[in-house]
């Protein structure tokens, strides 16, 4: 009876394990919107995870990371830099501004102090991906 008991339990585990494995790769690769997959890297960033972060970024992208770090591409990646010549951080509002324009989109962030910080992504075989962000002063 232990044995069957253990058994069940076992087998329980790794089906439960299997599942929410599939579950968590259905999350990156099911991404069919330009803002879903930005947010999706934004966690991945916040979660310091950048092997999964980079998997969210264009080969011309990733070439870029070299300089500015896999997680270079958030709108609030700025904070980095200005907090380290010694100025404030900006703030920006959770909602950014999504604009689709066939295989290409941007996001669009206006921080407290009314600079822009602009992201965009390029649809690559039929998914979206990070190209570059651009910040204003």
């Amino acid at each position: 009876m232990k044995k069957k008991i253990l058994l069940i339990v076992s087998i329980s585990t790794a089906l439960a394990l299997a599942l929410t494995a599939c579950g968590s790769q259905t999350e990156t690769t099911d991404l069919t919107e330009p803002d879903d997959v930005y947010w999706a890297y934004y966690d991945a960033c916040s979660s310091q995870d950048p092997s999964q972060a980079e998997g969210h970024l264009t080969e011309s992208a990733k070439q870029k990371t070299q300089n500015i770090g896999v997680c270079g591409f958030t709108h609030d990646s700025i904070n980095t830099y200005e907090q380290k010549q010694g100025n404030p951080a900006r703030s920006f509002p959770e909602d950014p501004t999504l604009t689709v324009n066939e295989e290409v989109a941007s996001l669009t962030w206006v921080d407290d102090r009314g600079n822009l910080a602009i992201v965009i992504l390029v649809a690559e075989n039929g998914k979206w991906k990070i190209e570059e962000s651009r910040w204003s002063k």
